[in-house]
């Protein structure tokens, strides 16, 4: 799932984006949630660099966390995630990309909830 924020008139909404369509003006932050083949190729468009897959997010040391690139900024970060009784962590990709925050995760996170409000 592709999802757009936009900033009106300092309001702040969103939209479902689909593969292929153009990004909305005054978008601030594209959220991005388990994509399919279809999304993953779409992001292919949006960066120069290569998209990393679930399995490189969650292979990355400490040490390499934080890096520059042709993109923008990125930033992985470990969350806790609770699971009915067990803890388990997820990791959520942040980009700066020009004045724009994309986020990239596998999973719903609830830090991403609380976020977005």
């Amino acid at each position: 799932m592709i999802r757009t924020y936009i900033l009106n008139n300092q309001t702040l909404t969103y939209k479902d984006l689909e593969p292929l369509k153009p990004i909305p003006e005054n978008t601030i932050w594209i959220d991005i949630k388990n994509p399919n083949d279809e999304e993953r190729e779409w992001m292919q468009h949006l960066f120069k660099e290569e998209v990393p897959e679930e399995d490189d997010i969650d292979e990355i040391e400490s040490s390499s966390r934080f890096y520059i690139d042709t993109d923008g900024v990125h930033i992985t970060s470990l969350f806790p995630q609770r699971k009915g009784r067990e803890t388990e962590s997820s990791n959520v990709l942040f980009t700066i990309h020009g004045s724009m925050l994309i986020t990239f995760r596998e999973e719903d996170v609830s830090i991403i909830r609380l976020l977005r409000h």
